[in-house]
């Protein structure tokens, strides 16, 4: 095991003793959901390879160490970006390095809900290695509307790539959800001595993302995926009702400023 430290990244690299895949295993993506940090520091060095090469990486540092989402700007959204001039557009230009690299990602995230529930978020060709993994949903096709996250950059070049929601960001159980999805995902490409089986999940697509054009509210703390009645109010944005136009479920609903991400519907 080797552990160093670029800018505003920590990053530990685990080999196996025969060749195999290239894996990133990434936490701390928004410094305040630290589970994959808690899971990547207790578990890399514990893991034997059977093969293989793994960088675990833990991110934007400096946010973690503010236990805030981020500095100057959302990490998970400055994949592509032209210019990196705030903190963390450089810092994804750090992530890039290795991402660059690796055959697969899994990116451990949390929800600042407490009515949130473990699930996955992929592009449709990582489906088959979400079943893998803890959460009994998939949701794909968010790359549409959340475009530069770290799992969007892998689709990009055609590479598989997971992003794991362990739960609440302050639930204990949220760390054991991100060691399970550690080890499941290493045992999926043979890297770790175990068996698995395939699970059975729903999967749900992304239809549209609100984003506030005032001040947005929710009208009450909405579960992951809670069902909305056509006609319902979701919330207010200013003084604006803001009402589902057909039945369908919500995601990540927050309060959110003038032109920040308020919630997800989906089909």
């Amino acid at each position: 095991m080797s552990i160093g430290y670029e800018k505003n990244i920590e990053v530990i690299e685990l080999k196996g003793p025969l060749a195999g895949p290239s894996l990133v295993i990434l936490g701390g993506v928004h410094g305040n959901e630290l589970c994959g940090v808690e899971a990547i520091k207790t578990l890399s060095n514990k893991l034997n390879l059977k093969k293989g090469k793994v960088f675990f990486l833990i991110a934007n540092l400096e946010a973690i160490a503010k236990k805030q989402r981020y500095v100057e700007s959302d990490l998970n959204r400055a994949f592509f970006s032209k210019f990196a001039e705030t903190l963390e557009e450089k810092t994804a230009e750090e992530i890039k390095t290795y991402l660059d690299q690796a055959d697969a990602l899994l990116d451990l995230h949390a929800s600042t809900s407490r009515n949130s529930e473990v699930f996955i978020i992929c592009g449709p060709q990582s489906v088959p290695l979400a079943r893998f993994l803890p959460g009994n949903k998939i949701v794909t096709g968010i790359d549409s509307v959340h475009p530069g996250s770290t799992d969007n950059y892998m689709n990009v070049k055609c590479k598989q790539a997971v992003c794991v929601e362990c739960g609440f960001y302050n639930d204990e159980r949220s760390v054991i959800v991100a060691k399970k999805a550690i080890k499941n995902f290493l045992v999926a490409f043979d890297m770790l001595e175990s068996s698995l089986d395939i699970r059975t999940q729903k999967i749900f697509s992304v239809e549209s993302l609100y984003v506030a054009k005032q001040r947005f509210n929710p009208i009450k703390e909405f579960k992951d995926f809670e069902f909305v009645t056509k006609g319902n109010i979701i919330g207010l944005d200013g003084l604006t009702k803001i009402i589902a136009n057909k039945n369908c479920r919500i995601l990540f609903v927050r309060s959110a400023d003038k032109g920040h991400e308020a919630f997800l519907t989906l089909e």
